[in-house]
């Protein structure tokens, strides 16, 4: 929508990727000041003039302009991040595998939380978009009481679903538990970094009232509160047949596993890497094409 506005007198011949970025950016920047002002300028007027109604459909028609604007590069930052994380979970030069903490950092920072980071600092959004704005969010942080020195990956307390109260017992929890790419020692039996264990651990201390928000509320928890765990790590023949050793189901893509736990009211989800990037690219995939950066 800017291009009839750039200063392209002032731009060097063959430029830079970051030099026609911020030309972009200012004149971006530059309308986006006028657009405001002249909604300033026409909701100040106290006295409907002839040609408000021709401004009005002037100034929706820029602002619609700019909203799509911010929506294509919100679209492609999402795209970005998709990439880094393909290319991120791949083996290195060396043979060796990223480190969970790197593909935590990706989507959420470790050792914080909602009250330090931002919607906008993370990117939960590859989880579940519902996760995008929930009010109560803990990432590798000790949540629980006394000597418990349990930390879940990431804890997602009572994210809202339409106009759902944000601390009620009928709303979810979501545990997610990462294990890096080519890891699968945690299926021994005497391992205890066995991410269904952790999961099922989580959620009874949850249920026994350990927890309070990051604003120190008591977590409001029912026997009908419904509880969602999601492992996301790799997948191998040995991990397959702990899978199974386990009781879970495959999902019905065949690319997953699911197990129900009445007795916690507990559904538990185990995906891999590549699954979570890909159903990712799949909801975003009529954005991506309208963009021409599938």
């Amino acid at each position: 929508p800017y291009v009839e506005d750039l200063d392209l007198e002032n731009l060097k011949a063959a430029p830079s990727k970051d030099e026609l970025e911020s030309i972009m950016h200012t004149a971006k920047f530059n309308k986006d000041i006028e657009i405001k002002k002249k909604i300033a300028d026409l909701t100040a007027t106290v006295k409907v003039s002839e040609d408000a109604e021709e401004i009005a459909s002037q100034v929706i028609q820029e602002a619609k302009q700019a909203s799509v604007s911010d929506l294509a590069q919100y679209v492609a930052f999402r795209k970005a991040i998709l990439d880094l994380l393909d290319n991120t979970i791949k083996l290195t030069a060396d043979g060796t595998y990223a480190t969970e903490k790197e593909l935590h950092d990706i989507i959420f920072p470790t050792n914080s939380s909602s009250k330090t980071t931002p919607y906008e600092g993370h990117n939960l959004w590859v989880l579940d978009e519902r996760l995008t704005f929930t009010q109560h969010v803990s990432s590798d942080q000790n949540i629980f009481k006394g000597k418990n020195n349990d930390r879940p990956d990431i804890a997602a307390f009572h994210y809202i679903v339409g106009f759902r109260d944000s601390n009620e017992k009928h709303s979810p929890v979501s545990i997610f538990e990462f294990k890096k790419p080519g890891r699968h020692d945690f299926v021994n039996k005497s391992s205890k970094e066995d991410p269904f264990d952790q999961i099922k651990r989580y959620v009874q201390s949850i249920k026994d009232g350990e927890v309070k928000t990051i604003d120190g509320t008591q977590i409001q928890i029912g026997d009908n509160t419904p509880f969602y765990g999601y492992i996301v790590a790799d997948s191998d023949k040995q991990i397959e047949q702990w899978l199974k050793r386990e009781n879970f189901k495959i999902l019905p893509d065949g690319q997953g596993w699911y197990y129900n736990h009445d007795g916690l009211n507990l559904y538990v989800e185990y995906i891999t890497w590549q699954k979570l990037i890909s159903d990712a690219k799949i909801r975003h995939r009529k954005f991506f094409e309208l963009l021409g950066i599938v």
